[in-house]
């Protein structure tokens, strides 16, 4: 296995035109699930830690060295070899520092929530320091929050018609709009509130002039844009389509000359979900984002990078439950394991087929 900087394997994306899986771990078997499954798909791959990683492993420097302990079995069992980067996913600016310190080969500082300026000032500095100092490319999150929070408020007052109105009258400012909408939602309530939920969610997107400016400001490597996704499994209330804005990528990909990035973007597998279902999960209402919109913001918005992890956990789950249901006997919890990462790779591979990057690892190790 060839560890490489995140954008060697971003930018090849970017000019090829697919993305790169970005996967967080949870410990060592799952690192080494993680290789083999690439390799049998020929597909680059950043492996990420988070703060939970860090507890999950005794420290985060654990978790890294967890990775690269998979990758040297990976070597061992002969696995055909992957170029990956190690990515230290939604740091604080201490645990960027910290990471930068100690091998990290990618960082993402993840300063959303702070005043813009602020984000900024700092997200400046760390870029200065993991690019003068450390050669490591860095990841930065531009977007404001609280889409999710709006997109809940209105479907809670959608089952009555006077706060339904209220919620037009809140988040519509044109006249016209609002009274156009309340004649629909007498007429067809629920395509009303998508609308509604489209018009509040706008102000909760990335502007593509403040991302043209945030890029150029702080040097940053690669970008996440908010587009309405988010983490988790239950995206969307209801387990309703998706309120997505591909348009916003693609225009943001307009604006930045930089790669961009999915947060958010699991597919949650309907076939993974019915299987953990059938065996006693409680996942109804479980929506992710189609994979004809994940293609699209990597074809025309140049999403190079496309973090997954709720994928796997659906998959773990429905390999898990299944195995424990059909051998209700066994109490070797190794074997349900097995099971569990078997259905696991299942999904990764599945994965690397609608990133586009089955494939592209043999021509990205031709080029170092």
């Amino acid at each position: 296995m060839k560890l490489v900087k995140m954008n060697v394997l971003t930018d090849h994306a970017a000019e090829n035109g697919y993305a790169i899986p970005a996967i967080n771990i949870h410990g060592y078997k799952s690192a080494l699930t993680y290789f083999r499954a690439l390799g049998e798909m020929d597909s680059p791959a950043i492996f990420q830690t988070t703060v939970k990683t860090g507890i999950r492993c005794g420290s985060e420097i654990a978790a890294k060295n967890l990775i690269l302990e998979a990758a040297a079995e990976a070597d061992r069992e002969d696995i055909a070899e992957i170029p990956f980067a190690i990515n230290a996913d939604h740091a604080d600016f201490d645990r960027v520092v910290v990471c930068l310190r100690n091998g990290w080969t990618g960082v993402m500082y993840d300063g959303s929530k702070l005043p813009y300026e602020e984000n900024v000032e700092k997200t400046e500095y760390l870029a200065k320091l993991a690019h003068d100092v450390f050669e490591v490319p860095i990841e930065a999150e531009l977007g404001k929050l609280g889409a999710g929070e709006v997109i809940a408020k209105i479907d809670q007052a959608w089952s009555d018609k006077s706060a339904a109105y209220d919620a037009i009258d809140e988040y519509v400012e044109n006249e016209q709009k609002r009274e156009s909408l309340k004649q629909l939602y007498n007429e067809n309530s629920e395509q009303a509130k998508t609308q509604v939920k489209r018009i509040a969610s706008a102000p909760y997107l990335t502007d593509p002039q403040e991302a043209r400016d945030f890029v150029s400001e702080t040097g940053i490597d690669l970008l996440a844009p908010a587009w309405g996704s988010k983490h988790g499994a239950f995206k969307f209330a209801g387990g309703e389509k998706p309120i997505l804005f591909p348009e916003r990528v693609i225009e943001i990909a307009g604006y930045v000359s930089i790669p961009l990035v999915g947060h958010g973007t699991s597919r949650v597998m309907p076939q993974e979900v019915k299987i953990a279902e059938k065996y006693g999960a409680k996942l109804g209402g479980a929506v992710g984002v189609p994979d004809e919109i994940i293609r699209t913001v990597i074809k025309e918005g140049r999403m190079a990078k496309v973090n997954l992890d709720t994928d796997f956990r659906i998959a773990y789950q429905a390999g898990d439950r299944q195995f424990k249901a059909e051998h209700p006997h066994e109490i070797d919890f190794r074997k349900a394991e097995e099971a569990a990462f078997r259905r696991v790779a299942i999904t990764l591979k599945e994965k690397t087929r609608v990133l586009g990057s089955t494939g592209k690892a043999g021509d990205i190790l031709s080029k170092l």
